[in-house]
């Protein structure tokens, strides 16, 4: 399934694949994705959601 609905993936997912221009940036389950993201671009995007996110080692 895709979406662009972080909380749905949260809790419906199992593993959450983030996309960058087309190329997969940051993979995983979605609490390590999607409340430690890794990845710049994972975290701009959540960011821009209004998310707060905690720091994680870059990737």
């Amino acid at each position: 399934m895709a979406t662009h609905d972080d909380d749905f993936a949260r809790d419906y997912a199992t593993r959450v694949v983030i996309l960058s221009a087309g190329a997969v940036v940051e993979e995983g389950p979605p609490e390590e994705v999607l409340v430690h993201p890794r990845h710049p671009a994972t975290r701009q995007l959540l960011q821009s959601k209004g998310k707060k996110i905690s720091s994680a080692p870059p990737l």
